[in-house]
């Protein structure tokens, strides 16, 4: 999709109701029925096979997906015949570019996560983990502040599965500075950890999200800013009563 790779999982799920086709259960067989269900000429979503990309195998038109009977509606090009296959994530079949790109940020075990510096345009710090596997928060002088485990526990949760809701439009895309981000996470992982170390740049794109870059990904993701709120917590967020 743009050049970039089909998410995996997704795809997976698509194949998995392309073979679920050949057991199909046959709902409707009256033309009349075709718009009710969303499958009549015009209508619906075209999916179409080819070999190579001239030679047109099959096409079907999808009608809506409904969650209360959890069917995907099918028709094939040229026939009058409805039948219905499971589509119990919802209608695979797809029509939205941005359906089918990794939504995934990070991935990062709670496990391998050694330190996370924290970087905004009013404060920087960092969060440490020590030998006996207690988060501190590094002072000035290098010591170790006791920190909330709530919030550290947010932060590792949030970092263990980022999913991103939307990506930027390459245009849109091109017009982002990320040299001056409005917060950055840095997250260092543990020596011999499988999980590179890597940067989190956000930068405000309106009052309800925020454009996400990490390095070892080109695509300029959008995150809601209430999905992220877990994740991006200021200095005093980690401080414990009396401190």
């Amino acid at each position: 999709i743009d050049d970039k790779p089909v998410f995996t999982p997704k795809l997976d799920q698509f194949w998995l109701a392309v073979s679920d086709l050949y057991s199909a259960q046959l709902i409707a067989e009256n033309p009349n029925s075709q718009t009710r269900i969303g499958v009549a000429d015009g209508e619906g979503v075209t999916v179409s096979f080819f070999l190579g990309r001239r030679s047109l195998q099959e096409q079907f038109i999808i009608g809506q997906w409904k969650p209360d009977v959890r069917l995907c509606y099918i028709r094939r090009a040229g026939h009058d015949e409805v039948y219905g296959v499971p589509c119990p994530q919802g209608n695979i079949f797809d029509p939205r570019p941005d359906g089918w790109k990794n939504p995934v940020v990070a991935a990062i075990p709670p496990e391998e996560v050694a330190a996370i510096e924290f970087s905004y345009l009013d404060q920087q710090f960092l969060l440490a983990v020590t030998p006996d596997n207690e988060w501190v928060l590094v002072a000035e002088d290098g010591t170790g502040i006791p920190t909330n485990p709530l919030a550290v526990q947010s932060v590792l949760g949030n970092l263990q599965i980022l999913v991103s809701s939307g990506f930027a439009e390459e245009d849109e895309a091109d017009e982002l500075n990320f040299a001056v981000p409005d917060a950055m996470i840095r997250v260092i992982t543990k020596q011999g950890a499988p999980t590179a170390t890597t940067r989190l740049r956000f930068l405000i794109r309106d009052e309800t999200s925020l454009y996400l870059t990490v390095p070892t990904q080109p695509t300029v993701f959008i995150v809601d800013q209430q999905s992220v709120g877990g994740l991006l917590l200021r200095r005093e967020a980690f401080l414990t009563d009396g401190q």
